[in-house]
């Protein structure tokens, strides 16, 4: 414990400078572990309890400081004031302090009772993290080669599909001609240059890392046929990258969208707020430039406004071919790059999506001059030769069956992302050495390289983004496009080993021996974990995904058992997670999968065996007393804790928390409302809408859980991890959860001994 409780030091004392002094509140009488009676106060109003804290701790104190919590007021979102103590009588501030009365929570029949349920070893937990490394998952690389053979960044771009690139003209241009700069490959997945993989530490010192990025040749560079490099309006500064193979998609490589409404492409979004990103590169090799993926906010101008300032330089803008944006002093989009995308968010389907708007075409020198805005080519201008200029992802040499009896195109390996993405573990497993073996159709003698060289029957669809060239379905739909997961690990702290003992992975058996992590949900019972109903049965988690088994004991996913190290340098180890065989499912018989609603988002697991309680594995308890069955929770604060995962993506390896404070729900209605998305204060409740700060931090079917107000009351659940705006962490978009009090009885009347 010691490394858990040293960890909140610095964020306490922090705060005790900072929080204005209020009158003290007891919560009952105590028994103090240091000295005899006392009372249950905010861990603010007690110094003797700080004082412990803040000093050298041993064995002793560690325990006793265990001992002297009381709970939790769940009223206050910051700890110093939410984590209640049991102080001496001779140490409390204020011996006239208001009393504040607790709520009795009651038992169940085949639930674990109050105290076995719902308790947690480590309860002072601060510190955290947040990153950027997931940002703008789109963003391109452009590095060229000079003479030397040395490799420089000097351009940007942003993925449309899995083969595309989109940049500036004037980015190819200056490379075909001659100047001794040569293009040489696109770089994916990147955000710190200077190293790879990129990774963050956060206050705890926990490293965390994505993959290393991903670099490709250029096949073909495509620039419009009516750009003219040396005009000075440079009309038509666009351009397409086809890469030398296609990529696939991960959280950190996924395609902007382009405008596809006839509406957006024709619009100038005057007076709207854009995004910009990239790493300040220009054309110029010796500009300043960071090492670090940056952004800014830019406004959209009035084209004539723009002209009227550009003629001055003996330039025109045209509305059709270009927009202006920024203007202000020291941000522009040199902080940018050249060829890099001018980005809007629009709300599509509950979830902000991105589309390009322009590209980073050209601007004041030096950049960032104060009412002299941006020129962005304006891409909705150009969808239609965009899509004419792309050509199929890869040609088909042949229809086929694969290895398992599925129809197939024969292609090249490098063209079939399902199957190239297994080279890697031909070594490490011979079944997947045979199915590769048994995947081959022929071979092309002229090609360069061995994954161009080898043709594969290939499952995917070769025109899976393509199924209509003529009407652009090339591009990847919104949903697929658009979508940056950056927001998932913003406003939460990790936990400890042994905080939320009840929290549990779900996990999916998946083609070739696989397996995934994808949803989560909460130990209620030794034989019953309670989740989504979204997770269980969905038509968006793929039909060759069997639900496998219930994972317990988690912290770190990456490593098994979980250790850490304490103050005197010694390893210490929690005994390893426990995977249980899934016996059956119940989910609520009226959930209807992908409603709008998500009306009766609630399921039972029954695992094949009962589980053994320990300090990593513990239920969480049921709120079955009338009292809490029919409170609204509302203006009160709740936890919720998980890796981060949904049913179809991921994203942290250590468990996180977040505190959110839970909305009136007919406000939450009102809200959601207007995107045409009913809620029901009955079935759901809302929490969160805190900027950068939602249940992302957790999972699908996570817990949404609170802790009761008497001395060593239990923690109980609340609510379910449901839906919500993507991207997650929106400023005013509460999440949604399946509120459990509704179902305390439907939960009791399908559990089994």
């Amino acid at each position: 414990m010691l490394h858990l409780i040293n960890a909140c030091v610095i964020a306490l004392l922090m705060f005790f400078y900072t929080v204005p002094n209020i009158s003290a509140i007891t919560y009952g009488r105590c028994v103090s572990p240091f000295n005899g009676n006392g009372t249950c106060v905010q861990l603010i109003e007690c110094q003797f309890i700080v004082d412990i804290i803040s000093g050298p701790l041993n064995a002793e104190n560690e325990e006793k400081l265990r001992k002297s919590q009381c709970g939790y007021d769940n009223t206050f979102k910051d700890n110093s004031h939410r984590i209640v103590v049991c102080c001496p009588e001779k140490h409390l501030k204020d011996p006239t302090s208001h009393i504040r009365i607790g709520r009795q929570e009651g038992l169940g029949n085949v639930l674990p009772f109050a105290g076995e349920c719902g308790s947690t070893i480590s309860d002072f937990i601060y510190g955290g993290n947040k990153t950027r490394i997931l940002d703008y998952p789109w963003m391109a690389l452009l590095r060229y080669k000079t003479r030397s053979n040395e490799l420089e960044f000097l351009c940007g771009g942003s993925l449309i599909n899995s083969r595309y690139v989109l940049t500036a003209a004037h980015c190819i241009s200056r490379s075909n001609s001659n100047n001794e700069r040569v293009l040489h490959s696109v770089r994916l997945g990147e955000w710190d240059i200077r190293t790879d993989p990129d990774c963050e530490v956060d206050i705890n010192g926990k490293k965390s890392c994505a993959p290393p990025f991903t670099e490709l040749g250029i096949e073909k560079a495509i620039a419009h046929p009516n750009y003219i490099s040396n005009s000075n309006e440079q009309f038509y500064d666009i351009a397409l990258l086809r890469l030398e193979q296609s990529v696939s998609y991960t959280d950190f490589i996924r395609p902007i969208c382009l405008p596809a409404s006839t509406d957006l492409c024709d619009s100038m979004f005057v007076n709207s707020t854009m995004e910009v990103a990239g790493w300040g590169a220009t054309n110029k090799p010796k500009a300043a430039s960071s090492p670090v993926k940056m952004a800014i906010n830019v406004g959209i101008w009035e084209t004539d406004k723009c002209k009227i300032i550009y003629k001055s330089s003996n330039r025109f803008i045209d509305g059709t071919h270009q927009l202006c944006a920024g203007g202000m002093s020291g941000i522009d989009s040199c902080r940018g790059d050249s060829g890099g995308p001018l980005m809007m968010p629009e709300l599509i389907n509950n979830r902000f999506i991105y589309f390009v708007a322009g590209v980073i075409s050209f601007g004041p020198k030096p950049c960032g001059y104060n009412g002299w805005p941006g020129v962005y080519a304006r891409v909705g201008n150009y969808v239609e030769w965009i899509k004419g200029a792309m050509e199929p992802l890869f040609v088909s040499y042949g229809v086929c069956n694969t290895p398992v009896g599925v129809p197939g195109h024969c292609v090249p390996l490098s063209d079939c992302p399902s199957l190239l993405n297994l080279v890697d573990f031909v070594l490490k497993d011979n079944n997947i050495l045979n199915h590769l073996r048994n995947s081959f159709c022929g071979s092309d003698v002229n090609a360069t390289s061995g994954a161009d060289k080898t043709r594969v029957c290939c499952p995917d669809n070769p025109n899976a983004e393509n199924n209509d060239r003529e009407s652009g379905k090339m591009l990847p739909p919104p949903g697929t496009c658009g979508i940056t997961f950056s927001m998932r690990i913003f406003g939460g702290v990790e936990s400890q080993v042994d905080e939320y003992p009840w929290s549990a992975l779900i996990k999916y058996q998946r083609p070739y021996n696989a397996t995934a992590l994808n949803c989560a949900g909460v130990l209620i019972n030794q034989r019953y974990v309670l989740s989504a109903a979204h997770c269980l049965r969905n038509p968006s988690i793929p039909i060759t995904w069997k639900l496998d088994s219930v994972r317990l004991g988690e912290w770190d996913t990456r490593t098994d058992p979980d250790c850490y190290e304490t103050a005197d340098g010694n390893k210490n180890c929690w005994p390893p997670y426990v995977e249980v065989k899934i016996e059956r499912i119940i989910v609520h018989d009226k959930y209807i999968p992908h409603s709008q609603s998500e009306f009766y988002d609630i399921a039972l697991i029954r695992m094949a065996d009962n589980v053994n309680y320990s300090e990593t594995i513990r239920p969480i308890c049921l709120p079955l007393s009338n009292v809490l069955r029919q409170m609204t929770f509302e203006n009160e604060y709740a936890d919720v804790a998980g890796w981060g995962r949904t049913e179809v993506s991921s994203y942290s390896a250590v468990k996180r928390t977040i505190s959110l404070l839970i909305w009136d729900t007919d406000v939450c209605a009102q809200k959601f409302q207007t995107i045409q998305t009913p809620v029901n204060k009955t079935l759901q409740l809302c929490a969160g809408g805190q900027p950068m700060q939602d249940t992302c931090q957790g999972d699908s079917g996570a817990p949404l859980t609170m802790r009761g107000r008497l001395i060593n009351s239990p923690h109980f659940v609340v609510g379910i991890v449901s839906f919500g705006i993507q991207p997650c962490g929106m400023a005013s978009w509460p999440g949604i959860y399946t509120r459990v009090t509704y179902y305390v009885d439907w939960i009791l009347n399908n559990l089994e001994d």
